[in-house]
């Protein structure tokens, strides 16, 4: 965020004041330069730029000011307003520089300038000249000739805009304009003042936010993606990494009817589910996978060390796998995603609603039992299941553009359920597998 400088408003006019007085307060013994006498003052008196910002172009300079009570209708014919590196005295110009005639501090001059005249006076666009000013210097002045002559006398907040200046290139350089308001040509002198600017240094503000990851798996006992996330240890909600705990799920006694998850007590399960919980801000997506645990040649759900004959044998002590999505069918074992909770993040974000489609996190297709889309659930009946078990990562879940929220993720979890079903000649047996499951951001 760039911060530029803008020396307008009450503060830097009641500032411009208090400085001019000081230096100003010497006008009635010492006139402008090419003057016979001074003119009463130009007051409340403030130069507005549209930019102070070293050497940029096509910057507007507004002048507003008050004038003093004469005692009469004063008309305003020839405005001058010379640009000068003092206040008072002679200008110190360098004639014929880049600057047309300006030394360090003072803008360049637009060649054909126009000046826009606004507030009591007759709103009006003015014919303007660059001339040689009367302290001294080569084309520093603007001479505007009103195209309507205007009663000035006793005006609150005249406004005279002149655009097309460009900048100095040195940052903190002051300059100094002095105008002088004329009720005719450039004879007879009204009022004047003087009015400062400079350029500034712009300041830059940066900011720095962290690239953040935080993943988590476990066992919940929650079998919903519309309810919050439960323990599976007790009923405080999950509402971050830190609150998760429990590694095992269980399928209790699997015999020739499916079993899926969460299984009671009463079935010897624990009643719970997996979960893989985020929250990322990473802009461009996310990845979840998952890779089962070898244990000798293979990652199936078996007893510790069994070799297995791969859907051959239904007397060995492993459990077949459905390397493709199916429904429990004879001896089988997967896992599906059956939906992603989001209530855990109270709303914040974005809104999180899984059956709405406004998740960042979405399953894919080949653990949801179809494609995942705005406004549809997937396979959240839990009917078909599948488990890759040679150890490679395969993806489950990942950012979908079909969602409000994507692609940062705000503390969304994966409802993971399992299921499996026993053949009749199932070997009896402790049945477990590991699995490693890996959130990818990508930045």
């Amino acid at each position: 965020m760039k911060i530029r400088h803008l020396q307008a408003a009450t503060a830097v006019r009641k500032t411009t004041l208090l400085v001019a007085s000081a230096v100003l307060g010497l006008t009635a013994a010492i006139p402008l330069m090419g003057i016979a006498s001074a003119a009463p003052q130009i007051t409340e008196r403030e130069l507005q730029a549209s930019s102070a910002t070293p050497s940029d172009t096509g910057v507007t300079l507004t002048w507003v000011f008050d004038t003093t009570d004469l005692g009469g209708a004063t008309n305003v014919d020839h405005i001058e307003i010379e640009f000068c590196d003092t206040p008072l005295g002679t200008c110190n110009t360098e004639v014929g520089d880049a600057d047309n005639g300006a030394t360090d501090g003072i803008p360049q001059l637009p060649g054909a300038p126009t000046a826009t005249l606004s507030g009591p006076w007759t709103t009006n666009t003015n014919a303007a000249s660059r001339v040689a000013g009367d302290g001294g210097g080569t084309n520093n002045q603007i001479l505007v000739d009103k195209t309507v002559v205007d009663d000035t006398n006793n005006a609150d907040e005249l406004q005279i805009a002149i655009g097309g200046f460009t900048n100095d290139d040195e940052a903190n350089q002051s300059y100094y304009t002095r105008m002088r308001l004329y009720s005719d040509t450039g004879t007879t002198l009204e009022w004047e003042g003087v009015f400062a600017q400079s350029t500034s240094q712009t300041l830059n503000v940066s900011a720095r936010v962290q690239e953040r990851l935080d993943f988590c798996v476990g066992a919940t006992v929650t079998d919903t993606e519309a309810a919050n996330l439960r323990n599976s240890g007790d009923t405080a909600d999950i509402s971050s990494c830190a609150d998760v705990d429990g590694t095992n799920v269980d399928l209790g006694v699997v015999d020739s009817n499916p079993s899926i998850t969460p299984v009671s007590t009463a079935d010897g399960g624990n009643q719970t589910n997996g979960l893989a919980l985020i929250n990322t801000n990473a802009v461009v997506g996310t990845t979840v996978q998952y890779a089962a645990i070898q244990d000798g040649a293979d990652g199936k759900l078996k007893v510790d060390g069994a070799v297995c004959t791969d859907n051959v044998s239904a007397i060995d002590q492993c459990f077949n796998s459905l390397a493709a999505q199916a429904a429990l069918s004879g001896e089988s074992f997967g896992m599906t995603v059956a939906g992603v909770n989001c209530d855990v993040n109270g709303g914040t974000g974005y809104t999180c609603n899984y059956t709405a489609g406004d998740t960042s996190l979405g399953p894919v297709a080949a653990f949801t039992g179809g494609t995942y889309t705005a406004g549809t659930t997937g396979s959240y009946g839990h009917t078909a299941f599948r488990w890759d078990d040679d150890g490679s990562y395969v993806t489950i879940a990942q950012t979908s553009s079909a969602g409000t929220g994507t692609h940062v993720i705000d503390n969304e979890a994966l409802i993971l359920v399992f299921g499996a079903q026993a053949a009749l000649t199932t070997p009896t047996g402790q049945y477990d597998v590991d699995a490693d499951f890996v959130a990818t951001p990508t930045f």
